[in-house]
């Protein structure tokens, strides 16, 4: 059932991971970014709450694509850290979806080639500010933490027109 569903979106990265936990509503429960190691622990605990009614029910991970160019070790580390959070979620039975950053950052910027100034700017202006008290304050200053966001908004935004 769609009003119960809290998102986790995850940005995993070589040595860094952001994520932003967010309700059907597009809130923001949580955003951070986080060393790998303590990102794991983050995912462990929010996977023991998730048997609350309010915990993470579905998990959307930015996954790797093929852009034609050589990838040297930053990329494999990544795709490492893809790897365990599809462990963890497969572990726990919590659901996952991955999608590349061009499927959700062009549908939510609603252009070809989104950079992170452009997807920062459509989140802004489909849900506000990042000053403080506004809706995105949490997300100021990394990318990452908007392309987390970004991802459980194209989830919710999937599951709203009824696709996957």
């Amino acid at each position: 059932m769609m009003s119960d569903v809290t998102v986790l979106g995850i940005d995993p990265g070589p040595t860094h991971s952001a994520y932003a936990l967010v309700r059907p509503d597009y809130s923001i429960v949580r955003a951070l970014k986080v060393a790998n190691d303590d990102f794991r622990a983050h995912l462990r605990a929010f996977f023991r709450a998730s048997l609350l009614p309010d915990g993470v029910h579905h998990v959307a991970i930015e996954g790797l694509a093929c852009y034609g160019r050589p990838v040297g070790r930053e990329t494999f580390e990544t795709a490492y850290m893809v790897g365990d959070c599809r462990t963890y979620c497969r572990l726990h039975a919590i659901p996952y979806t991955i999608y590349d950053r061009p499927t959700y950052a062009n549908a939510i910027a609603g252009c070809g080639k989104v950079t992170d100034a452009v997807l920062y700017q459509a989140l802004r202006l489909r849900f506000g500010g990042v000053k403080k008290g506004e809706p995105l304050f949490v997300l100021k200053g990394e990318s990452d933490l908007r392309s987390a966001y970004a991802l459980a908004v194209y989830y919710l935004d999937c599951q709203k027109r009824g696709g996957k």
